[in-house]
């Protein structure tokens, strides 16, 4: 039974014992008989409706209810006379354990107790016996009534209650991420072991506490704004967190739901903040290393795209392959004037026979390209070109002027190994 339904069966204990003193006042201005044998009489305790025991002070019992009777196996007959250490499973104390135990009992008008009971046919019960002191007008106990309740289900309630409980804390406890619970007003219900860490605080001093208690302002705003927006929607909602630390700014994703009631409204709010910071500073090494692979193999496809040969002494080639844009055509540039320098080349051959495809603003590269090189003091024969890439050269026009050109690259390196 839970603290508050203990005390609501000693308030009714509590109710019973002034009633049954209003009687023995109305008793007493009557005329009528002490209030031990009217209001207590088997018909008043019959009428409680529960299984009830009254017994003197000598531990002996004095009155048996027909409540007491099916939940216990005794007739009345059996149970009066009876010690009332018997029926609680007090009986294996020793005599002055019994006694400190009736001194601590007697000193409070109402006291509580489980105990184990065995009825007469072998079946083991769980009792909750609820103790009322009855005392004189001189405050001295006189008698006392007890009320027995049967709560081996509830106890077995209680213990697969505290048995989830217990499995949900391990589970809780050995998980890596940070999980806690609070209520609609932020206030921290529950807390696991990776947040006591994290916090420096035991869960009995962050319970009742909330973020702003917690974080920096500005952080406790940010997850408060987070919180409502899965209360008022009703539904699980993920964010990417980042907070402060002495390592340096640590990245979570954050599960946000609300707990709902019997009643389908959100009573609390649950959140599963799992650390990502070092995911993400792999991902963030690895799209780096992946950056400088790609420019690593631009690099490299560049120079095999542009190889500058030397055939002869002051001659240099330039074999062109594949689709040029304006990013290759620069390149070529840079490649053909780096030639003509190092080599001290008189003749550069371009040769395009290995090109796809040659718009206008490509051949117009080339042409740059060679007039560059002309301004170094080497003269630039293009060979290789088709039909359709003459075509685009001619929509030049003047530009294209003066340039040399031959058809194939071994009747370019002739013409230049004759000069």
């Amino acid at each position: 039974m839970t603290d508050g339904a203990t005390r609501i069966a000693e308030l009714e204990a509590e109710v019973r014992v002034l009633r049954a003193r209003v009687a023995e006042l109305e008793a007493e201005v009557a005329g009528r008989p002490p209030v031990a044998e009217a209001c207590f009489d088997e018909a008043f305790i019959g009428s409680f409706g529960r299984a009830t025991i009254g017994w003197n002070l000598e531990g002996i019992v004095t009155r048996w209810s027909e409540e007491a009777a099916r939940l216990l196996g005794h007739s009345r007959e059996q149970a009066l006379g009876m010690r009332v250490t018997d029926l609680m499973g007090t009986h294996e104390r020793t005599p002055e354990e019994l006694r400190q135990w009736a001194d601590r009992m007697m000193s409070r008008s109402m006291a509580t107790m489980r105990a184990q009971y065995m009825t007469r046919d072998g079946r083991s019960m769980q009792l909750q016996w609820s103790h009322t002191v009855l005392r004189d007008a001189e405050g001295q106990a006189t008698e006392v009534l007890s009320e027995v309740e049967d709560v081996t289900d509830q106890q077995a309630t209680e213990r697969a209650l505290r048995d989830s409980q217990r499995l949900l804390l391990a589970v809780l406890d050995n998980t890596p991420s940070y999980v806690f619970i609070k209520d609609t007003q932020g206030r921290f219900l529950l807390v696991n072991r990776q947040v006591e860490a994290y916090l420096g605080k035991s869960r009995a001093e962050i319970a009742g506490l909330t973020d702003y208690d917690v974080f920096p302002r500005d952080v406790a705003t940010f997850f408060h704004r987070q919180d409502e927006e899965a209360l008022r929607t009703g539904r699980a909602m993920q964010y990417e967190q980042t907070l402060p630390s002495p390592d340096g700014p640590l990245s979570y994703l954050a599960l946000k739901f609300p707990v709902l009631d019997a009643q389908a409204n959100p009573m609390a709010i649950a959140v599963i903040s799992t650390d990502i910071t070092q995911r993400r500073r792999a991902e963030e090494e690895q799209a780096l290393l992946r950056d400088q692979v790609i420019e690593a193999q631009k690099a490299a496809l560049r120079e095999l795209s542009t190889p500058l040969m030397p055939l002869a002494e002051g001659v240099v080639a330039l074999p062109l392959v594949g689709a040029i844009d304006a990013e290759r055509a620069e390149e070529i540039m840079n490649t053909l004037l780096d030639g003509v320098n190092r080599y001290g080349a008189h003749t550069a051959i371009l040769d395009v026979t290995g090109v796809r495809n040659m718009d206008i603003d490509v051949a117009g590269a080339l042409v740059r390209a060679a007039r560059a090189a002309e301004l170094l003091g080497a003269r630039v024969v293009i060979t290789g070109i088709r039909g359709e890439v003459a075509q685009t050269l001619v929509h030049l026009g003047e530009g294209f002027g003066g340039l040399t050109t031959r058809s194939t690259l071994r009747a370019g390196i002739a013409w230049a190994l004759r000069r």
